[in-house]
């Protein structure tokens, strides 16, 4: 049948076909921000963060770290997330291991672990706890991303004489990433 309502549901179904193909599109990880952060890793980019500064090009292989220098690049972040994948809205721990530019580790530091949604202009739900485990490692227990999309981890560490530094690591969190 070749009615006018025929033709007005059919343009209707195919433009709810092609939102639906645009929609999911838009699970790709962003490009760099301009804040300078590093770009979006997927739950799953390569040990030793090679893919999430952009280098090779193929899809990322499972994992839970994200590693850099501090932007002052006084100390160097090793940030790993338990699970590797946290599902969304579950809560989970993001450990950091600090050293200095030397490799040794930083201890009795003031360490803060974040994560933020600059898009949206909030944070998480939670206040993470953080506690020094020793030997230059500090977890933040009660870390929880409630909604999918771009987050930023960011890990500030003061270590008074020694210096202070911080860093920032983009992170896409899935709508696929939910509760078990």
């Amino acid at each position: 049948m070749n009615t006018p309502l025929h033709r007005v549901a059919m343009f209707g179904t195919l433009t709810l076909l092609a939102a639906l193909i645009a929609l999911a599109a838009c699970d790709t990880p962003p490009a760099p921000g301009a804040d300078g952060s590093a770009p979006a890793s997927q739950p799953g980019s390569q040990p030793g963060g090679h893919d999430m500064h952009g280098a090779g090009g193929s899809a990322p292989a499972p994992t839970a770290t994200l590693e850099g220098p501090g932007k002052g690049k006084v100390f160097n972040f090793t940030l790993t997330h338990d699970p590797p994948a946290p599902p969304m809205g579950s809560m989970f721990k993001l450990e950091a291991k600090i050293t200095d530019a030397s490799g040794n580790p930083l201890t009795n530091a003031k360490v803060k672990l974040d994560a933020t949604m600059p898009e949206h202009g909030h944070g998480m739900t939670t206040q993470p706890q953080i506690k020094e485990l020793g030997d230059g490692r500090y977890v933040a227990e009660g870390m929880k991303l409630h909604m999918p999309g771009r987050w930023v981890f960011t890990a500030d560490a003061d270590a008074d004489a020694r210096g202070a530094d911080n860093v920032s690591f983009d992170y896409q969190q899935s709508p696929r990433a939910s509760k078990p």
